[in-house]
């Protein structure tokens, strides 16, 4: 949870002003913030798929495994259409 005191220590990613309004949540329930300067609107701390799992399932793709198994073996930590979307990107 973010606290109020948060929103005055964190900046804008893009302009850098500190003038920021909450912006609702987006589709994870992630508080958005809104940039009153620039427009931006931003997540203080994104989800991020780690390098561990990329490396895990780069091997995967690499050995020819189904994504629906992939999805399996990761057990929840990445969505089918991110598979795919890797897939795509290693064997181009």
């Amino acid at each position: 949870m973010i606290d109020r005191n948060e929103k005055k220590t964190t900046a804008c990613p893009r302009c850098g002003s500190q003038e920021l309004w909450r912006h609702g949540k987006n589709g994870a329930g992630n508080r958005q913030w809104l940039c009153r300067t620039c427009g931006r609107v931003f997540v203080l701390k994104p989800f991020g798929i780690t390098d561990e799992v990329k490396t895990i399932t780069d091997r995967l793709i690499g050995e020819g495994i189904p994504v629906p198994v992939i999805t399996r073996v990761m057990g929840g930590y990445v969505s089918r259409r991110w598979i795919y979307n890797r897939k795509r990107l290693i064997n181009g």
